[in-house]
């Protein structure tokens, strides 16, 4: 028989198989209150390049500018130090695009070459950066819209800069919140963390528990990839980031409630008003 510490361990069942396979997830509706935001400053981004184009009466030249907008749905939940450089990154990729795409359109066979060779390059990138959605799609969207919908009197150069431009004009809007809640996206990690944790606890021993688990898992890794791998900076111990570090560490309901899943033993009343 096993001696030590190890001896008074509890067996870990398995992890339990995939839930059933249907198209109701299609259908089920999330809370929107979290998105409107990003939605709002998606739109903004994409519109305000089609009135300044319009207003100056060029309005092909706003429509290629709006492409640079699809900067905007990146990035939502990442810190802002790491925002900037993954935003300023994807903007000069749509410009690239664009602009390749433009060059490669007098040749049919030319232009399939090049959608294919960047779709290709943009999807290892964005797998090897660990970019969120929409990944590489946008900007393999933005290379085959070069070839086919830019306007005569734009050169690819020309194109290029446009699509830079309201790229540059998302970076602008979707970092603005750094002046107000330079920790904002921190502390909204966080705070879902908490909250998915706290769900989790009180859906143990109920058919919503693998659910709620899964969920938890997720919203805690994402909170410390915030705090931790999305931070190219050290920090000091009294800062901000330190102590929501340390903050994060105390949600071990979850660690709790997870043990007490593990061997089905019962939740204590009080964890889930403490959460």
């Amino acid at each position: 028989m096993p001696q030590g510490p190890a001896a008074s361990l509890a067996p870990i069942p398995p992890a339990p198989g995939p839930g059933p396979i249907g198209i109701r997830p299609l259908f089920a509706l999330r809370d929107a209150r979290r998105r409107r935001p990003f939605a709002a400053r998606a739109g903004l981004c994409m519109g305000v390049p089609v009135v300044i184009g319009w207003a100056a009466g060029d309005t092909a030249a706003g429509l290629m500018a709006t492409i640079g907008g699809f900067t905007a749905l990146y990035g939502s939940a990442l810190p802002y130090l790491y925002r900037a450089g993954r935003l300023a990154l994807i903007a000069v990729s749509l410009a690239f695009a664009v602009g390749m795409g433009i060059w490669a359109a007098a040749v049919v066979w030319v232009g399939v070459l090049v959608v294919a060779l960047i779709a290709m390059v943009a999807t290892l990138l964005c797998n090897a950066l660990a970019v969120g959605p929409p990944g590489a799609y946008m900007v393999a969207l933005a290379c085959a819209a070069g070839t086919a919908m830019h306007a005569g009197h734009l050169g690819p150069w020309h194109t290029g800069l446009l699509v830079l431009a309201g790229g540059g004009f998302a970076w602008l809007v979707h970092m603005s919140g750094a002046l107000l809640w330079p920790r904002g996206p921190e502390k909204s990690a966080v705070a879902a963390a908490g909250d998915a944790a706290a769900r989790f606890a009180e859906a143990v021993g109920t058919p919503r528990q693998d659910t709620a688990r899964h969920w938890a898992a997720l919203a805690m890794h994402e909170s410390w990839a915030a705090l931790v791998s999305y931070q190219p900076i050290r920090t000091t111990p009294d800062s901000t980031l330190s102590r929501l570090r340390q903050l994060n560490r105390e949600l071990l309901i979850f660690a709790d409630a997870m043990r007490a899943a593990a061997r089905d033993a019962p939740m204590d009343p009080a964890v889930p008003d403490h959460a």
